[in-house]
């Protein structure tokens, strides 16, 4: 069985401060080739987790629940570097490289996330 998974993301700024209106809409990222879905539900332990990335994944998104006091990073892997933090209790996406077969998180402190792949 096949899934397909739509990815978008819209930005639109307008208001005082706003030269103009301006409006983000990427193309839509579109997963047909495995069974990637969403959302799937991780439970991160504190410090590294390494999670496999469905096969034909293109992008994702990771919603941590709304009262959510951890502070998730994404890295380059295990060793990869300090990671870059996202604010607690927020979503965030990311596009991946073609042939990507895992993504690293760090946590905080245990935290119950959901994915979505796309």
């Amino acid at each position: 069985m096949s899934t397909t998974v739509k990815t978008q993301i819209s930005v639109k700024s307008s208001g005082d401060g706003v030269v103009g209106e301006s409006e983000w809409k990427p193309t839509i990222l579109t997963n047909t080739v495995g069974a990637a879905a969403g959302p799937v539900a991780y439970a991160l332990a504190t410090g590294g987790n390494d999670i496999t990335v469905p096969t034909g994944t293109k992008g994702f998104t990771v919603m941590p629940a709304a009262a959510s006091i951890a502070v998730l990073k994404i890295k380059g892997g295990s060793g990869g570097g300090t990671g870059f933090a996202f604010r607690a209790g927020y979503p965030f996406s990311g596009g991946l490289p073609t042939g990507t077969v895992s993504v690293h998180i760090d946590s905080s402190t245990k935290e119950d996330v959901y994915i979505h792949w796309g």
